[in-house]
C-alpha cells in the first residue's frame, strides 16, 4: 500500500506511522481517504479516522464512515462506527446498506453487518431491516439469523420473521419462524411458520400453522398451507389428509 498525507510522524518504538491531513491510501484492492491514518507496519494494519471514504473496484463498493480498520494482508475492512456502503453497477447504485458494525472481506466478497442494519435494494425494490446480516456480493444474497423485516417499496407489502434469506438475483424471499405478512392497506394478514415470497409475481407460499385474516369481508381461516397474492387478498388455504380448514366469519 502507498500512503500519503500533509504531515507524518514515525514512532519506531510503537512500530507506528501517524499520517495527518489529506490522508490517502492506495492499494490494488482499495483506495481510501481520511483526516488521519495510523499504520502499523509489522501487522500491515491501517486505521483511518475522520471523514473516511473507501472505494473498492472488485467488488465495486463505496464506503463512508468515521473510523475504519483496514487489514491490508487479510484484505478485510472493519468498521465499529455507523457506515454507509453503496454498491455500484455501471456507475449506478444498485444496493445501499447502513449498519453500526461492519466487516467487508474483499477477498471473499462478503460483508458481515451488525446492529441496526438496513439494506435498500433498487431491483428488486425492497428494504431489509435486521440486527444481523451476511451480504454475499457474488451470490447476491442477504441472510439473517435474527428477526428481519422486509418491505416492498412500491407495493408497501411487509413481511417479518425470526430468520430470513433474500436472493436479490432471483428475487425470492424465504422466511422461517414467526412469519407475518401484511398487505399495504392492512386489509389482509398472513401468519405461518415458513414463507416463500416471489417478489416479481407477488406470489406467496406459506406452511405450518397458517392463519389468514382479512378485514372486508371480515373473516379468519386456519390450515396447514396457503398460496396466493396477499396484496390482492387472493389466498387459498388448504390442509393435509384428515385435517380441516377452519373459517371463522366475523359478523
Amino acid at each position: 500500500a502507498v500512503l500519503r498525507g500533509d504531515e507524518s510522524e514515525w514512532k519506531p518504538k510503537e512500530d507506528l506511522l501517524v499520517i495527518r491531513n489529506n490522508v490517502k491510501g492506495n492499494h490494488p484492492k482499495l483506495q481510501a481517504s481520511a483526516k488521519e491514518g495510523r499504520y502499523l507496519s509489522r501487522t500491515q494494519k491501517l486505521e483511518l479516522i475522520g471523514q473516511v471514504a473507501a472505494i473498492s473496484k472488485d467488488p465495486n463498493l463505496q464506503m463512508k464512515t468515521e473510523r475504519l480498520l483496514w487489514q491490508i494482508e487479510q484484505q478485510k475492512v472493519i468498521g465499529n462506527k455507523r457506515i454507509l456502503i453503496e454498491r455500484y453497477k455501471n456507475k449506478i447504485v444498485t444496493e445501499r446498506v447502513e449498519a453500526d458494525n461492519s466487516e467487508v472481506n474483499l477477498k471473499a466478497n462478503i460483508a458481515t453487518l451488525k446492529k441496526n442494519v438496513q439494506l435498500n435494494s433498487v431491483e428488486p425494490p425492497v428494504v431489509i431491516s435486521t440486527n444481523s446480516a451476511v451480504w454475499n456480493l457474488n451470490d447476491k444474497t442477504v441472510v439473517s439469523d435474527q428477526p428481519v423485516r422486509i418491505v416492498h417499496q412500491q407495493e408497501k407489502l411487509m413481511v417479518t420473521a425470526n430468520r430470513g434469506r433474500v436472493d436479490l438475483g432471483k428475487k425470492v424471499v424465504r422466511l422461517t419462524g414467526g412469519v407475518q405478512g401484511e398487505g399495504s392497506r392492512k386489509q389482509a394478514k398472513l401468519y405461518a411458520n415458513q414463507l416463500t415470497w416471489d417478489i416479481p409475481t407477488q406470489q406467496m407460499e406459506a406452511s405450518g400453522n397458517v392463519i389468514y385474516e382479512q378485514v372486508s369481508p371480515q373473516f379468519k381461516t386456519t390450515g396447514d398451507k396457503a398460496v396466493g397474492n396477499l396484496e390482492a387478498q387472493d389466498i387459498l388455504v388448504t390442509s393435509g389428509v384428515g385435517e380441516r380448514v377452519v373459517t371463522e366469519i366475523i359478523p
